[in-house]
């Protein structure tokens, strides 16, 4: 949009009551609202009311009397943190290789594995699963299996909160970065918004980027 046309609509704006905008907005396509959407996504990039959110964590949440790294507490916080905030709603997924999937109205999911959560740090209390130990196909497996469960999750969060994404969160800077970028990419394909991601660097990948 250039300079002549954001004038005009500031003119508008300046010139319409709360009741003229409302009921502009309701009159408005699917297509242009997700238009509107996105674009007051990209120019409010803190969190704030009406923002839907999803996380995708990286280590498994304490619970069901699995120990928890500091990253997955963190994580956790974030969400409930996040929930707490007037008008915003928060929607997650973490890994767990001993975790079953919570039960009732809840806002997350876990990503269920069947062997140790893959980590890249040479030392673990809670994994001896090694990114690097994977072959291709092993590694391509587990990518794509996440990248069709948190499609189809969000999916469901969307028509259980009536509204789509407007920011998606990657906890570390690995592979959960690269999933959220590759399902972004597929929303937008199919004409959705496209959602600003943010990767959460954790302390560890701080240190080994150092």
């Amino acid at each position: 949009m250039g300079t002549g046309a954001s004038a005009g609509v500031q003119s508008v704006l300046a010139e319409s009551s709360d009741a003229d905008i409302q009921k502009t907005l309701e009159g408005l396509s699917s297509a242009d609202r997700a238009k509107l959407e996105a674009a007051l996504s990209i120019s409010s990039p803190g969190v704030g009311a009406g923002d839907l959110i999803f996380q995708l964590g990286t280590n498994n949440w304490q619970r069901q009397g699995e120990f928890a790294p500091g990253s997955g507490i963190l994580h956790e916080a974030h969400h409930n943190s996040m929930n707490m905030m007037p008008g915003v709603k928060c929607y997650s997924m973490y890994p767990s290789s001993k975790q079953t999937q919570p039960e009732g109205d809840v806002d997350y999911r876990v990503f269920q594995l069947n062997h140790d959560i893959p980590i890249c740090e040479s030392a673990s209390p809670t994994s001896n699963k090694r990114w690097h130990s994977m072959d291709e196909k092993e590694f391509n497996a587990y990518v794509t299996r996440l990248e069709t469960e948190v499609y189809d999750y969000m999916k469901e969060c969307e028509a259980k909160a009536g509204k789509k994404f407007t920011k998606v969160i990657a906890h570390h800077s690995f592979v959960n970065p690269m999933v959220m970028r590759n399902i972004v990419k597929r929303r937008v394909a199919e004409g959705l918004p496209k959602c600003p991601i943010y990767c959460f660097v954790h302390g560890t990948a701080l240190k080994m980027y150092r």
